[in-house]
C-alpha cells in the first residue's frame, strides 16, 4: 500500500531535527539535517504502517498538511512510503517449491 503523511520537522538546540508524524502514535525519529530527517522519517513511518497492517490495526487518515498548527521554526513536508516495497525487501518468509530435474543431471 502507498501512503503519504505530513511530517513536522522541529529544530533541536544541538543542531539536529526531530521528526513528528501527528497522525501516527509514537515518538517519531530524528536526523542530522533535512535530508537525513526525510530518510529516517520515511523508514520510521513505513515500519509503523507496516506493523499496523500486519497486526490488523486500522491505519489513520492523514491530516491536511496545510491545516497543521506548528511552532514558528517548524517545517512541514509530506513523506511518501510504500509498505509493499518494504514487505518485499524485508520479508523473510520461506516458501516451499518442488523442483524436477532431468535424470541425466542426477549424480
Amino acid at each position: 500500500m502507498k501512503y503519504v503523511y505530513p511530517a513536522i520537522f522541529r529544530p533541536e538546540p544541538e543542531g539536529n531535527y526531530h521528526v513528528i508524524f501527528p497522525d501516527i502514535d509514537g515518538a517519531g525519529t530524528c536526523g542530522d539535517d533535512f535530508s537525513d530527517c526525510i530518510e529516517m522519517g520515511s523508514d520510521w513511518l513505513c515500519l509503523k504502517l507496516y506493523e499496523a497492517e500486519e497486526k490488523g490495526i486500522p491505519i489513520p487518515k492523514p491530516s491536511d498538511a496545510m491545516a497543521l498548527v506548528v511552532l514558528k521554526d517548524d517545517a512541514v513536508t509530506l513523506i511518501s512510503v510504500d509498505t509493499d516495497d518494504y514487505r518485499r525487501f524485508y520479508g523473510n518468509k520461506l516458501i516451499k517449491k518442488t523442483l524436477n530435474i532431468p535424470i541425466l543431471l542426477q549424480k
